[in-house]
Parts: C-alpha cells; sequence; structure tokens
C-alpha cells in the first residue's frame, strides 16, 4: 500500500519527534551530497535531532499552488518574493549617462546600467533587524567587525605603539595580536565573580585563515622567506604573477642585462649539473620576470610620517628583473631562481 501524503507527513513528524527524543539513533552530521537525505519536504539542515530548519528556499520560483497543511511553502515562496520586488527596485539609466562631477554630482546620472534605488543604510538596517533573513548574522557580525578593526587600527596608530620594527618577528607579533582581537566575541556578558562569560555573538568560528587552516609554511620562523623555495612562490603568488614569461636570446642580449656577472655559473649552481646559461634558453627552459614600468620612478619623502619638521625618505623604487629555470629536483620539475638583477642598467 502506498501511502497518501498525509500520512507520509505523520510519518515525517514521528521520525524526527521520535529522534528527538532519543527512540530512533542519532546520525553523524551528514556530508554536503546527503544533506536532505532522510528530511521531511520543507525541512532541511539535519543533524542528531533530526531536520530542524523549516525552509522554503529549495522550492523553484514558480510553484503550483495547493490548499493543505504541508502546501504552504509555495504560498510563503511568493510573499517573501512579493515583498523582495517590492524593496528592492532598480534605477532606469539615462540614455546618454551624464559625465561624473563634471555634469553632475548624482551618481545615478552617471552610469549606463541600473543600481539599487535604495540608501545602503537602509539595505543594510533591513537585513540587520529582519528575523527572516539569513543573512541577519553574517552582516551583524560583519558591522561589529569592521568598528573592532578601526578601533585597532586608532589603538596602533597611538604615540606610543609607533615604534619602528627592527626585525620581521615585529611584523608576525602585530598580526597575531590582531587575529586575536579579531576571535573574540562581538558581544559578551560576564558573570559577576567567575571568570566565564556569554558569548552572545560569537566570531571565532567565523575568523579562519588560509596560513592556519592549510599547511602554510611559517616563513619568518628562522629566516626561511630567504630560501630559494620560499621567493619562487612569493613571486608566482605576489603581484602580476602573469608576468612571468619564457626568456629569449633577444632578452639575454638586452643593454640592461649586467655583462660582469656570470650567468653560467649561477645556471649551473641551479640546475646542480653543467649547462650554460644560453643553452638552457634554447631547451625553453629560462623564464624571465621583470617590472621594467618601475624603473626611474622619483622617490619622495613619507607623507604618511607624523613627524612634519623631519619626514624620512622613502626608499628608492627599484626595477628588478629575475631569472628562473625548470629544474629537476629528486624526479620533479621545479622552477628554481637562477639570478637576480636588482635594477635596470645598474
Amino acid at each position: 500500500m502506498v501511502p497518501t501524503q498525509r500520512t507520509q507527513a505523520l510519518i515525517c513528524v514521528c521520525k524526527k519527534c521520535r529522534r528527538l527524543f532519543g527512540l530512533i539513533p542519532s546520525k553523524p552530521t551528514p556530508a554536503a551530497a546527503d544533506y536532505y537525505e532522510d528530511c521531511c519536504q520543507g525541512w532541511t539542515d539535519k543533524g542528531p535531532l533530526g531536520c530542524l530548519k523549516k525552509t522554503c528556499i529549495a522550492l523553484p520560483q514558480k510553484v503550483p499552488q495547493q490548499i493543505g497543511e504541508r502546501r504552504m511553502c509555495p504560498a510563503e515562496r511568493l510573499l517573501n518574493l512579493a515583498e523582495q520586488n517590492i524593496f528592492y527596485k532598480l534605477t532606469t539609466p539615462l540614455s546618454e549617462p551624464l559625465i561624473y562631477l563634471n555634469e553632475t554630482t548624482n551618481l545615478f546620472e552617471a552610469v549606463p546600467f541600473p543600481l539599487l534605488n535604495q540608501p545602503s543604510s537602509k539595505v543594510v538596517l533591513r537585513s540587520v533587524l529582519s528575523p527572516t533573513l539569513d543573512e541577519q548574522g553574517w552582516v551583524t557580525r560583519y558591522l561589529g567587525m569592521a568598528q573592532r578593526n578601526k578601533k585597532l587600527v586608532e589603538k596602533t596608530m597611538e604615540p606610543e605603539n609607533l615604534q619602528p620594527f627592527t626585525k620581521y618577528s615585529d611584523h608576525d607579533q602585530l598580526l597575531k595580536s590582531y587575529r586575536k582581537e579579531q576571535s573574540k566575541p562581538i558581544i559578551s556578558i560576564k558573570i559577576p565573580g567567575s571568570e566565564q562569560s556569554f558569548n552572545l555573538l560569537s566570531m571565532e568560528q567565523y575568523m579562519k585563515y588560509p596560513s592556519q587552516e592549510l599547511p602554510f609554511r611559517n616563513i619568518i620562523e628562522n629566516e626561511a622567506w630567504q630560501s630559494d623555495d620560499v621567493f619562487t612562490q612569493q613571486r608566482l603568488a605576489g603581484l602580476n604573477p602573469m608576468s612571468l614569461r619564457k626568456m629569449t636570446i633577444e632578452d639575454f642580449n638586452q643593454d640592461f642585462v649586467n655583462r660582469t656577472y656570470d650567468w653560467d655559473a649561477a645556471m649551473e649552481q641551479a640546475l646542480g649539473k653543467k649547462s650554460t646559461f644560453s643553452e638552457m634558453i634554447d631547451s625553453g627552459k629560462v623564464f624571465i620576470l621583470d617590472y621594467q614600468l618601475l624603473y626611474g620612478i622619483d622617490t619622495f619623502e613619507d607623507y604618511t610620517e607624523r613627524n612634519t619638521t623631519d619626514r624620512r625618505e622613502m626608499r628608492g623604487s627599484r626595477s628588478p628583473f629575475c631569472t628562473f629555470v625548470v629544474a629537476n629536483v629528486g624526479g620533479v620539475k621545479k622552477l628554481k631562481p637562477v639570478a637576480i638583477q636588482t635594477n635596470l642598467f645598474s
């Protein structure tokens, strides 16, 4: 016998209730693939206590309207869409947009595409105060985090805290202190006479950093940042990684290449075997990373320096170029630096 929809609903409700009271063993937290398994229609977030989160968000935008206890989600969905359409109104752009600041100070008149016709403060306030919006939690935390970060910067810029950094561990310590403060709850109530407190708006589970979650290497420790491997990784992950290109003989014959340097010896050291720089270029295994656009940039005083009578002069700009070679290291092809020339035409 095939159970009716009402019977199925009762089965679902009973199953959820029995799981709540422990008559059905709790299940482990599901993987992403089986998140909706064993959940009644309109319920998600399966956990040890069952599927406790009601949702209509999984429904398509257009669904047939059916009357009944288990058919309220379509109606709620359409009502929600109507509410969103009323609030989120878009502007109608001008057919010939005006030039911003020269012809108008209204940004709406200067862009050729629609913009949200609502003040940002009103949108944020709606997200924070509406109990039905899923973004309420993260928007509230984001605003709290932004205010706290502002206070952290102000504290760092106080005269007694503006001490020159003399070693790389000073930068590391500042980063750790910021992360420690950022992980503290936004709102916390301390119990009088006790060390414990209630965290009403926690942040720790949201403050995740790649260097902490993944097996990142601490390049400050033991000055590992000076190694060839880290140098190569930083060049590939740093500014303009796509500037890395295959080096040609024409590049090597440019006037800015320092001819007093022993390029062949540097290539042999990088490869671990005898070879010349020109031979490796011909093999297509040499790459170059250059910053010619940075050559000859003027250096000015540090205008962020608070001491206006004796500002420090900023360090002069450099336009280096670096050469790399694809080397066989233990049977694995790796990109290794060969030589670094700190400035063009030097």
